[in-house]
Parts: structure tokens; sequence; C-alpha cells
């Protein structure tokens, strides 16, 4: 039962790990676009438009976003890893005892 439902955690957080690598691809690619464009922006900045400044504002407030959303990816790998860990020992216990009730039946 314990294997059971350790395996569904396990195929949960898969699913979770997954969709943290789609976002992390997605905020890789979207992180270059935005440190470009901060680039740019910086530049638009010190010539004095006001209304660029806003926009590389908004900008930065993208970067630090998608670098919340790459460490929340590295998060899930990590628990992914460790329930992974969990598993392996909860189906090496599970094999254990089953060779020990096995052993016992057959010395009955």
């Amino acid at each position: 039962e314990d294997v059971l439902r350790q395996s569904a955690q396990l195929l949960d957080a898969q699913q979770q790990l997954r969709g943290a690598e789609r976002a992390t691809k997605e905020a890789e690619g979207a992180l270059a676009t935005s440190e470009a464009r901060c680039a740019e922006l910086q530049k638009l900045e010190d010539s004095g438009e006001a209304a660029r400044v806003e926009l590389a504002a908004k900008a930065f407030a993208a970067v630090e976003r998608i670098h919340e959303l790459m460490a929340e990816a590295q998060r899930a790998k990590e628990m992914h890893t460790q329930l992974q860990e969990k598993l392996e020992e909860e189906t090496r216990r599970a094999n254990e005892a089953e060779r020990c009730t096995t052993a016992a039946a057959t010395t009955s």
C-alpha cells in the first residue's frame, strides 16, 4: 500500500517535473529576450524617454519572475529526486519482506 502511494506520488512529481522543465525552457527563452530588451530599454532610459523607462521596469520585473520560475523548476527537480530515492528504498524493503515471507513459507 505504501509502495502504491509512493508510486502515485512519484508519478505526480514526474508530471510536475515535466511541467517545470517546459516552464524552464520557456523561461530561458523569455529570459534571453527580456535581457536583450532590457539592454535596449536601458539605452532609451539614458536618453530620457519616460515611457521607455516604464517599459524597462516591466521588462526587469519579467526577468525577476523568470528567475523565480527557474528556481521553482529546480525545487521540483529536487523533490522528484527525493521521491524517487524514497520509492526505490520502499521497493527494496518490500522486496526484502517478500523474500523473507517466501523463505519462511518454504521452511514451514
